[in-house]
């Protein structure tokens, strides 16, 4: 309503700022401009408030907006139950001007206005109602908006779009040396032997459970199948089996766990969350808060917040 009087008003503004001298002026037009406004400009006028409509609160500057002189007291409770939440953890999100008013969209017992830096709180906010975990994710949204470094803005992102990204650099070195465990495991399963755990490497499992599935069918195991036939391949195999091609290191995205699931997927705190990057991290935000459980790397991600 407010923007749709100042779009009336500048209308106006523009036609009087550029009208030139001799040029007639549609001024019955401007007229019917203004009068349809009429209404909004007594709206206006009434939504003006002084500073004794406004009151210090902890942290915070409370603004009471037009009709909410009234029943304070649920809203403020609901304000200090929110902020001894994140105290203790987030103390940086608690300060400014926290407007309230009679309603805010209806039912919703805040909102955080990103463009003004402000929370607007509703009078009919209640600690007795879900107004607290409301109001919690609202400050997750100024954490976001203000306080969250840019790189780690790019690391929740790929959190909620792709999933959590584990990455191991492996020399050709390294890689040489999980090939020759692979060929040795090979080996003692062949001939049986009892000499001990056949297994491999940490390093050298995550490798071979993260090698192409189509580049190891395709061109390792034919080169296994003429070894096994008596064919002098080992070099090849090896070099095969390491990637002796990337002859500097080798990144490589852990995609698969040990039992060989597909462990990159999007990581979302609810299913709210999932709407989009801004309210999964605000959701987030509240979970952690409030202790709430949540996926591993979201959890990782918000205990390594600054």
């Amino acid at each position: 309503r407010f923007m749709g009087l100042v779009e009336n008003l500048a209308v106006v503004h523009s036609a009087l700022r550029g009208h030139k001298k001799g040029e007639q002026l549609d001024v019955q037009h401007l007229l019917n401009v203004l009068d349809a406004s009429s209404d909004d400009i007594v709206w206006a006028e009434a939504q003006m408030r002084g500073p004794e409509d406004e009151f210090k609160h902890g942290p915070f500057t409370i603004v009471l907006t037009t009709n909410a002189d009234d029943h304070l007291e649920d809203a403020i409770q609901t304000l200090d139950k929110a902020t001894a939440a994140i105290q203790k953890r987030f103390p940086q999100v608690l300060y400014g001007r926290v407007l309230i008013r009679k309603d805010v969209n209806g039912s919703t017992a805040g909102v955080y206005m990103a463009a003004r830096d402000i929370v607007i709180l509703s009078l009919y906010a209640t600690p007795r109602r879900n107004s607290v975990q409301t109001l919690i994710h609202e400050f997750g949204h100024r954490y976001y908006d203000r306080f969250l470094p840019g790189d780690m803005k790019g690391r929740f992102n790929e959190l909620h779009n792709v999933g959590d990204v584990v990455k191991k650099r492996w020399n050709l070195n390294d890689r040489m040396e999980f090939a020759r465990e692979w060929v040795d495991r090979k080996i003692r399963f062949r001939d049986d032997d009892d000499s001990g755990p056949i297994t491999l490497s940490d390093d050298a499992n995550d490798y071979f459970r993260n090698y192409d599935r189509a580049d190891f069918k395709e061109k390792v195991i034919p080169l296994v199948r003429r070894w096994e036939a008596g064919e002098d391949v080992m070099d090849e195999l090896l070099e095969m089996l390491a990637q002796a091609w990337y002859s500097a290191n080798l990144t490589v995205v852990l995609r698969y766990d040990e039992y060989g699931k597909d462990i990159l997927h999007p990581l979302y705190a609810s299913e709210y969350g999932a709407t989009s990057e801004q309210e999964n991290f605000a959701e987030c935000f509240l979970a952690f808060v409030t202790g709430a459980e949540l996926p591993e790397g979201l959890q990782r991600f918000m205990a390594n917040l600054p």
